[in-house]
C-alpha cells in the first residue's frame, strides 16, 4: 500500500477546513474571507523553476502538467504563454508542474519559453506535487475554483480556447 504525499494530505486538510470556515461564515465572516486558497497554500512552500509565484488571491488557478521532452507540451506552450496576460487580467493564476527530469532542463526550457507564470520544480521522487489527482498524461491543464474544486481537466489545445467559460 502506497503512503499518501503529505502534501496531498496537506491539500485536501486545508479544502475541508476552508470548507468548514464558510460554513461557519455566520459566526466569524472574517476568518472565512481571508483563508488563503488552499492551491495557493498546497504549492507556497515548493521549490520552483522560475521567478514569478502564484497570486494568493487568484479567483480560479489553472494547473498545467508538462515537460520538456513531451511534442505536445512543447507545441502548446507558446500559446499557452501568448495566453497568460489575458488570464491574469481575470483573476486567474497559472502554475505549471514540471514533468522534467531533473531542474537543469525544466529551467533550460523556461527560459527558452519566457515562461512568465509560476513552474513548479521537479521533485526528487520523480513524481510532480499537485493539488490534483495524478493525469495519466501529458499535457493536462485542470482549472479549479480558489476552493479547489476541479472544475475540469483536458489537453491544454482544447481546454486553454475555453477557459473564460469556466472562469466566470
Amino acid at each position: 500500500m502506497s503512503s499518501i504525499p503529505f502534501f496531498v494530505c496537506a491539500l485536501f486538510c486545508a479544502a475541508n477546513l476552508t470548507q468548514t470556515r464558510a460554513d461557519e461564515a455566520s459566526v466569524a465572516p472574517a476568518a472565512a474571507a481571508e483563508a488563503d486558497s488552499p492551491v495557493y497554500a498546497a504549492v507556497e512552500g515548493l521549490d520552483f523553476v522560475t521567478q514569478a509565484r502564484p497570486a494568493k488571491d487568484a479567483k480560479y488557478y489553472i494547473i498545467l502538467e508538462s515537460a520538456s521532452w513531451c511534442p505536445p507540451c512543447r507545441n502548446e506552450m507558446p500559446k499557452i504563454v501568448q495566453e497568460y496576460p489575458e488570464l491574469r487580467k481575470a483573476g486567474v493564476e497559472l502554475i505549471q508542474i514540471s514533468h522534467d527530469r531533473n531542474l537543469e532542463t525544466a529551467q533550460k526550457w523556461a527560459e527558452a519559453e519566457h515562461v512568465p507564470f509560476a513552474v513548479i520544480a521537479p521533485n526528487a521522487n520523480k513524481r510532480p506535487p499537485s493539488p490534483l489527482p495524478w493525469s495519466r498524461g501529458i499535457p493536462n491543464m485542470h482549472i479549479l475554483n480558489n476552493k479547489g474544486e476541479v472544475l475540469i481537466a483536458n489537453h491544454p489545445g482544447i481546454l486553454l480556447p475555453k477557459w473564460r467559460e469556466y472562469c466566470k
